[in-house]
């Protein structure tokens, strides 16, 4: 079948029920549901046999659930609804839960019902759970679900509540008084109120006088203190004293000032000099303690046999976390046993660099590569031990360096069930170390290795053990799992080959050593890495950015971390430091290496953003003025392109709550009659912005209809009054299209200043103005245009590449620098149907280092721009300066 996955996150349930179809030979698309128009688009494109929504909060449009089966994937039981299902199951302690998949209707959550698993429910937070008994009972029913919609003959069970079998109900979404917490509560019952909002959305609480979300409890047995009180810190986390005992907190979020987002740090971290009265209270690795606690790193030995565990919230591994697991790792191979066992946690292995603590450092490249480097030490102590076998058991989920950390055990052995993500490129084109250019191909090839990392997809660990990538994969829960792992590792210790493979172990390593050191992979990767982090390209910092902040990227910006600190940036004792001293790797070198896809600049997701601003900004218009800002289309003759552009500059009005008509006039229309309906608009009170559509017919005058337009409404910055003030660096209408690819390189943190940036266009709408926009910007311009000689000497110079010619796929590979930013304005029809822009997307994809598809990049956001600027207009015809736009 082909399936249309609708999802708001691509996290570890979509993940997984991804793997399982694709390896049933389904064709599966993940869409990000960031809007209606998305699915919309999605729908029409890949015209699926069956829409599943593994976790979507938002609402499927009839449009598509009236005309194709949608099947939601809901965490509750049999009737139950609401967007808090498993919220209100952990804050109750039910004893058994379930997952319901229903198909998709009008009244949300109460659709007909295709298949259900019930399970029971254990102590843990809501992500654990989620991770686990969710997803194995979601997946169960899925297949199920498939099955029958294979069928062609099942009938979906129309929800009923008089059924005896359906005991759930509609239930409200939780809030944060709903989880209020009162510190002289009992623990469980707190920890009970934190576990069902984590990860998401967090308690809300005052921690030191800080409004702070909490995240990551933990029972603690033994400390004792007034109610409320932090009596202790450890490993970043903090212990608070309830009413009768303690429980432990990792993780806070800070609640951002005036909304700003903000993201999930280590407790001590966020509250810092705060916590001076604290004691800290270490626990060793191998230190027995009385009851339950926190430790993020211990060990456990038993018959030769040590085991390190190390559960590292979300899986992420800061330069502490791996300098302190390379310490415990080092203290256990001394022990006098024979076989070492990599635990990692139940639901993460591990994801590679800690992303949050590095956007939290002052310097977020520097720390990105003090946490790299510490993550090779901790890899490199793995592949070289000689005195025992080292065994990597996968009881959760890995991605990137983590699936490369595991690859150094001789052994690799993973849960059934979980998933991996053996690559790094997602992250803004990120290289990657842990020496996986040695680790990955001597387990799947060298072929292989490229598949796996150009992918970029998460493949199953039945995938992975039949390419080699994993030994074996057995058991579906942590606990068997766990004890099947004993098993091996005992075998192993108590083998009569024990010694020989050993033996064969050293040998291997020293022929692998003569062949290539491990030290020139590292210095390889390294380069590479240098590049991401101090190069020109920013792709590495904005896709950090994103992921910090789930999207939500802060307006106010603490500069270019990308630049550093201009220091040096030191290699490891002995390496050849080709990359320090802010010098880059030679150019030839640079492009010998593998080709890596640019980062997608998504214009339509841009567009539904500022349109939720302007909705706001339009109902405070409406609360101020008594009315909604207006905007008057003009439209002459019969033009097929600006018919298009008309319906969707009405369709976005309507969408935002401007009031917008189109006024059409016939092809005939003499120039003095189209003068005076312009100067009849000018009049009108309840017309603030006007748009003529381009072009014309031959017969009349654009100079005429820029001249004639008053400057107060002329919200595409046509006229000679708007045209003057942007030359000057006054308050001005901008042209909508330059405006577009203006707000797409700021809302995209491009750095400008110093940068060199070629524009394809010498028109007036797009070429002169965003030339001067970007000047304004203390960018380097260069405007090239069809009498340009050399054009792709000039284009391969650029830091930032505008096409804007009208030429299709002009541009190509071979003229575009190794990850420059690519701005697409171009929109050009094929003969057979179809539309391209001006840029030769699949070659150009492969060397740039992001890029606006067509469609979807600056078209979506030309649009909103005019709608932008027509509610400017409103608000300076109302004598307000509120937002205006400024050309500087």
């Amino acid at each position: 079948m082909k399936i249309v996955f609708f999802t708001t996150a691509h996290n570890s349930l979509s993940q997984r029920a991804f793997v399982e179809l694709v390896d049933r030979g389904h064709t599966v698309f993940v869409v990000i549901a960031s809007s209606e128009e998305v699915m919309l688009e999605a729908v029409e494109r890949e015209q699926p046999d069956l829409i599943v929504a593994p976790m979507l909060k938002k609402v499927i449009p009839a449009s598509i659930w009236q005309q194709h089966t949608c099947i939601i994937v809901h965490p509750g039981i049999k009737g139950d609804r609401g967007p808090s299902s498993l919220d209100w199951a952990i804050l109750h302690a039910h004893e058994q839960w379930g997952i319901t998949l229903l198909q998709a209707d009008a009244e949300m959550d109460g659709g007909a019902i295709w298949a259900w698993r019930t399970f029971a429910m254990r102590a843990g937070s809501k992500s654990h759970l989620y991770r686990h008994e969710v997803t194995e009972a979601a997946i169960e029913a899925l297949l199920e679900t498939i099955a029958k919609c294979e069928s062609t003959t099942f009938v979906p069970e129309p929800l009923d509540y008089s059924r005896e079998d359906v005991r759930g109900c509609l239930q409200a979404s939780m809030k944060q008084a709903d989880r209020a917490i009162d510190w002289a509560e009992p623990s469980a019952s707190i920890l009970r109120k934190i576990r069902c909002a984590d990860s998401y959305p967090g308690i809300l609480d005052t921690v030191l006088g800080m409004p702070c979300y909490l995240y990551g409890a933990h029972e603690e047995d033994v400390l004792r203190g007034r109610p409320g009180e932090i009596i202790a810190k450890r490993d970043g986390a903090i212990c608070r004293a309830t009413g009768d005992g303690a429980i432990w907190i990792t993780h806070l979020k800070q609640k951002g000032p005036d909304g700003q987002p903000s993201f999930k740090l280590p407790a001590t971290q966020v509250l810092g000099d705060c916590l001076a009265h604290a004691p800290d209270v270490p626990l060793a690795v191998d230190q027995a303690y009385d009851g339950r606690t926190y430790r993020d790193i211990w060990y456990e030995e038993r018959q030769a046999i040590g085991y390190l565990h190390f559960d590292f919230y979300n899986g992420a591994m800061s330069t502490d976390h791996c300098q302190r697991l390379r310490e415990a790792f080092l203290l256990i191979r001394r022990r006098p046993t024979k076989v070492i066992v990599l635990m990692g946690g139940p639901d993460f292995w591990s994801n590679g660099i800690h992303l949050n603590v590095i956007e939290a450092a002052n310097d977020s490249a520097q720390e990105s590569w003090r946490n790299i480097q510490a993550m090779n030490d901790l890899v490199r102590e793995l592949i070289t031990t000689e005195s025992h076998l080292v065994i990597s058991a996968l009881q959760g989920n890995a991605a990137a360096g983590g699936v490369m950390l595991a690859l150094a055990a001789d052994c690799v052995y993973a849960r059934k069930g979980i998933v991996l993500n053996p690559h790094y490129k997602g992250m803004g084109k990120l290289y990657g170390s842990e020496y996986w250019t040695y680790l990955l191909p001597k387990r799947v090839g060298g072929e292989k290795a490229r598949e796996l990392t150009e992918a970029l997809l998460p493949i199953s660990t039945s995938t992975a053990q039949q390419i080699g990538l994993l030994d074996d994969a057995f058991e579906e829960d942590a606990a068997s799992f766990r004890e099947h792992i004993s098993k091996i590792a005992e075998e192993l210790a108590s083998s009569h080959r024990y010694e020989q493979m050993l033996e064969e172990k050293r040998h291997t390593r020293k022929t692998d050593e003569a062949s290539k050191p491990l030290q020139a992979y590292r210095e390889e990767e390294l380069q590479w890495m240098w590049m991401n982090f101090f190069g020109a390209d920013r792709s590495y910092h904005l896709a950090r950015k994103r992921f910090v902040y789930k999207g939500l990227i802060p307006s106010r910006e603490r500069g270019d971390e990308r630049c550093g600190t201009g220091g040096r940036v030191e290699f490891p004792a002995g390496q050849a430091a080709r990359c320090h001293d802010g010098e880059q790797p030679a150019r030839d070198d640079y492009c010998r290496r593998a080709s890596m896809t640019a980062e997608i600049l998504n214009g339509r997701a841009m567009s539904a953003e500022m349109k939720a601003e302007l909705r706001s900004e339009v109902r405070r218009c409406v609360e101020n003025q008594g009315q909604a800002p207006g905007l008057v289309i003009v439209r002459v003759g019969g033009e097929a392109a600006s018919g298009v552009y008309s319906k969707a500059i009405l369709r976005g009005a309507e969408d935002v709550g401007i009031t917008a008509r189109l006024a059409h006039l016939p092809v005939h229309t003499s120039a003095d009659e189209l003068r005076a309906l312009l100067v009849q608009l000018n009049t009108d009170q309840a017309v603030h912005g006007i748009l003529v559509q381009m072009p014309l017919p031959a017969h009349l005058s654009q100079k005429m209809v820029a001249t004639t337009i008053a400057s107060s409404k002329d919200i595409d910055g046509i006229g000679p009054h708007s045209a003057g003030n942007l030359f000057l660096g006054l308050p001005s209408f901008l042209p909508s299209t330059a405006a577009a690819v203006m707000e797409l390189l700021g809302r995209t943190h491009t750095p400008l200043e110093g940068r060199r940036v070629v524009v394809i266009s010498r028109s007036n709408v797009v070429g002169k103005p965003l030339g001067m926009m970007l000047l304004q910007k203390n960018a380097t311009v260069t405007i090239c245009h069809s009498c340009t000689t050399n054009l792709a000497a000039v284009t391969r110079q650029a830091d930032v590449l505008v096409a804007a010619a009208g030429c299709a796929r002009m541009v190509t590979a071979e003229m575009v620098k190794p990850g420059a930013i690519v701005i697409d304005v171009g929109i050009n029809a094929l003969p057979g149907g179809g539309m391209v822009g001006d840029v030769d997307f699949a070659s150009v994809r492969e060397v740039a280092g992001a890029i606006t598809p067509v469609p979807g990049g600056v078209g979506p956001l030309t649009n909103v721009m005019l709608l932008k600027q027509c509610v400017q207009a409103a608000w300076q015809l109302a004598g307000e300066k509120k937002d205006f736009k400024t050309a500087a």
